[in-house]
């Protein structure tokens, strides 16, 4: 029932091809925000605190905050002076809260079922071309998620889906990116301890 806390770090080894396909490479006119990859890796630390309700010890609440730090990429893409486009992705701000319910639990099987409800805001800064702010880039959204995750020994797999609830991009009608444009996304994670 007591507080629990943990601080975590992440990174990304991009594997993207960040320059585009073959053709693209070759005209030279791909750009930096429609690559499938980010070119760098990206830096990730966040925090987390939960805690199981003394008074109703089915619900367990979670916060978790965590930032994204991107770094800037040279790019085949050139610009009208012939030097090569550089492109930093906008850094990130997440701040999320849940609601966990047990809604089945079999000790004896090591088997337990969570039903989940998650508000998520997420804030992105404006991506950066050449060291100058993006239009069309970064905002506010604020997602809701509905889902379940399964418990079984030492696994556990969740699946839950994903909306924009409400969202203040920057210039929204000329963004490309997925972030608050998507109707929804469905969420499936797996994970095993060894």
């Amino acid at each position: 029932m007591d507080w629990h806390f943990t601080t975590y770090f992440g990174f990304s080894l991009p594997t993207g091809d960040y320059n585009g396909s073959t053709v693209d490479k070759v005209r030279g006119d791909f750009e930096a925000d429609m690559a499938t990859g980010f070119g760098k890796p990206y830096l990730l630390i966040g925090q987390t605190a939960t805690k199981q309700l003394v008074s109703f010890p089915r619900l367990t609440l979670l916060f978790d905050t965590n930032y994204t730090k991107f770094f800037e990429k040279s790019y085949n893409y050139k610009n009208p002076d012939g030097t090569n486009k550089k492109y930093k992705y906008g850094d990130e701000f997440r701040f999320n809260t849940a609601i966990a319910y047990r809604t089945l639990t079999v000790p004896e099987q090591k088997l337990r079922f969570d039903t989940l409800l998650e508000a998520n805001f997420q804030y992105n800064q404006r991506d950066k071309e050449d060291g100058v702010k993006s239009e069309g880039s970064g905002g506010k959204i604020l997602y809701g998620i509905i889902g379940g995750r399964l418990y079984y020994k030492s696994t556990s797999l969740g699946v839950g889906i994903k909306v924009p609830v409400w969202k203040k991009l920057n210039e929204e009608s000329t963004q490309q990116g997925g972030e608050g444009k998507e109707r929804y996304r469905f969420i499936i994670t797996f994970s095993a301890l060894f």
